[in-house]
């Protein structure tokens, strides 16, 4: 697993809600895991 900083997560949701893509897709295209996506994007 590839760790990240709050900065870099920031800019993953950031991209996400700015992208047409919803949250399944914007995972699987960035190799992300869909709930651990949700667990940061809740965090902040």
């Amino acid at each position: 697993m590839i760790r990240r900083s709050k900065e870099e997560w920031q800019a993953l949701i950031q991209a996400q809600k700015a992208s047409s893509l919803n949250q399944m897709q914007f995972c699987k295209e960035h190799g992300l895991n869909p709930k651990y996506f949700s667990f940061r994007k809740n965090s902040f």
